[in-house]
């Protein structure tokens, strides 16, 4: 009954919509396609998956018939938007939603009619854990990952991959390619890159130890230290950063919606430090990265080892590998890597490498 009474209040707040255009393109979940949408041509949809987003329903003869028809085949939601697919019957449809289901089980039933695409969003602790044993579930046609990393990690967890594309970090090649300024010069000694760690969670001792590591470090050595935060303003991690770095100056960069300080952090900055994370993995296209792991955690969730990683180590371990990395120019860091640059993260030009992609996919 609550479920009843929720989508009736879900449909009364819908617009709806008795006709469909034709497009070439569909966006398949609005969150995180702000650059993937400057890629794509005007015959583009942009379709909001998630209910909490959807205000626009479509409703037509042939997408009421499939509802019908197909009702005791699949839930509701996924049978409307195959339907709704059915009725466009676009030549792509892209997400940078890679570990969305819903995405993969219509990749499925389109096999062979649709280009379904996936863009890589983030370094996936999901599909390392599959705590909610969705890996079996994935189905993508053509992946375009980060990495070689990736490419292993997707094979070692058996994803049901079609078809790998190294394809780099969308976001970060966007930030490269518009925003970056001309004579970027260097800011900031380290760069330190924050997860969302106010309150508590499995982040926020680990961040503790490290940050009281950095205090100690710029301390002695006179370092510039800022802080790329990942989440937005907020009075308690403020108060943490205070409480750890309060001997010292440093800065903090806030999240802001499409201003993209994470990128101008690690892009002025000779040294950058976190914990495992997508941004730290960016970074490793241009700066000189270090990965700390204050605790032993699950092997192969990450692509660090050897002189861009620390694992359960202590201050002078800490302090050791800090003193070699600014000692070191990032040629000859590079040449110490245990693995080729790119296999942290591709730095091929994203933007570009899609871009001409779909191009080709619209010309067939």
């Amino acid at each position: 009954m609550k479920k009843l009474i929720e989508y009736l209040k879900f449909i009364i707040n819908c617009k709806f919509v008795f006709s469909v255009k034709k497009k070439k393109i569909i966006v398949f979940d609005c969150i995180s396609s702000y650059e993937l949408s400057k890629i794509l041509p005007d015959q583009t949809l942009i379709l909001s998956s998630r209910k909490e987003k959807i205000k626009t329903l479509f409703l037509t003869k042939k997408i009421l018939f499939f509802l019908i028809t197909n009702f005791f085949k699949r839930k509701i939601k996924l049978n409307y938007f195959a339907a709704l697919l059915s009725e466009i019957n676009p030549k792509v449809v892209i997400t940078t939603i890679d570990n969305s289901v819903e995405f993969s089980k219509l990749a499925k039933i389109f096999e062979k009619k649709i280009n379904f695409i996936a863009v890589q969003n983030a370094n996936r602790a999901d599909i390392f854990k599959n705590s909610n044993n969705y890996n079996k579930e994935f189905f993508l046609p053509n992946f375009f990952c980060f990495s070689e990393f990736d490419i292993e990690m997707f094979k070692r967890k058996k994803i049901n991959v079609n078809k790998f594309h190294t394809a780099g970090s969308l976001r970060n090649s966007y930030f490269n390619n518009f925003l970056k300024e001309e004579n970027f010069n260097t800011v900031y000694d380290i760069c330190f890159v924050s997860k969302n760690i106010w309150g508590m969670n499995d982040f926020t001792e680990p961040a503790k130890i490290i940050l009281g590591y950095l205090s100690k470090f710029i301390k002695d050595n006179n370092k510039k230290l800022v802080i790329a935060a990942k989440g937005y303003e907020n009075e308690l991690e403020a108060q943490m950063y205070n409480q750890i770095l309060k001997e010292n100056s440093y800065e903090i960069e806030w999240r802001e919606n499409l201003k993209y300080n994470s990128y101008r952090c690690i892009s002025r900055s000779k040294v950058v430090i976190g914990l495992p994370s997508t941004l730290l993995r960016e970074a490793s296209i241009n700066s000189k990265v270090l990965c700390c792991e204050p605790y032993p955690i699950r092997k192969n969730t990450h692509p660090f080892f050897g002189i861009n990683h620390l694992c359960n180590f202590s201050y002078l371990e800490f302090e050791k590998r800090l003193n070699q990395l600014f000692f070191l120019d990032y040629k000859d860091y590079i040449k110490k890597l245990n693995k080729p640059k790119n296999y942290y993260m591709s730095s091929i030009n994203t933007f570009h490498y899609i871009k001409d992609y779909l191009t080709k996919q619209l010309e067939r």
